[in-house]
């Protein structure tokens, strides 16, 4: 038993989990041969006394034992794992514009900073900044105008 406990993984966790899925599926094994159902996790769950994630986090420690091909159609509807997972990620995409304005950011002197921060970081109106800083609201919006064309200058022509 030791040996294929140590040696059978292809993913190898830990040894306390190892030893968990054993013992869950022992208990599994007991409970079909002594029941009329399919037991479930809470029914493993109880008879090891243990909770309910436990069990799961076993049955999902089963998988790296002999992980299932990403190229096997499923039996249930025909499409292969690696169809079913993984996205793409639309944080990536603002991740991505983050880092192509910031150095065009960085580069802004204090006072412009603070002005782009009142506006799209407090969602303030230019109103309402131009009361703070003693200016008009035109001169707000005239100044926003600019700052933000010196950023897009700064960054360049965006693909796409």
């Amino acid at each position: 038993r030791r040996h294929f406990r140590d040696r059978g993984w292809t993913i190898r966790p830990v040894r306390s989990l190892q030893e968990l899925q054993m013992s869950v599926t022992a208990a599994r094994d007991e409970l079909r041969s002594t029941g009329t159902h399919e037991p479930s996790a809470e029914d493993v769950a109880e008879r090891l006394g243990i909770g309910v994630a436990e069990v799961r986090e076993a049955d999902a420690a089963h998988d790296a034992f002999a992980p299932r091909s990403l190229d096997v159609p499923s039996p249930a509807d025909g499409t292969f794992a690696h169809e079913r997972i993984g996205a793409l990620d639309p944080g990536h995409e603002a991740v991505e514009r983050l880092q192509t304005a910031m150095p065009a950011l960085r580069s802004l002197d204090e006072q412009d900073r603070r002005l782009l921060h009142m506006r799209f970081v407090e969602d303030r109106t230019q109103r309402d900044i131009g009361a703070e800083l003693g200016v008009s609201q035109m001169q707000v919006s005239r100044r926003l105008t600019a700052v933000l064309q010196r950023v897009r200058e700064r960054i360049g022509p965006l693909d796409g």
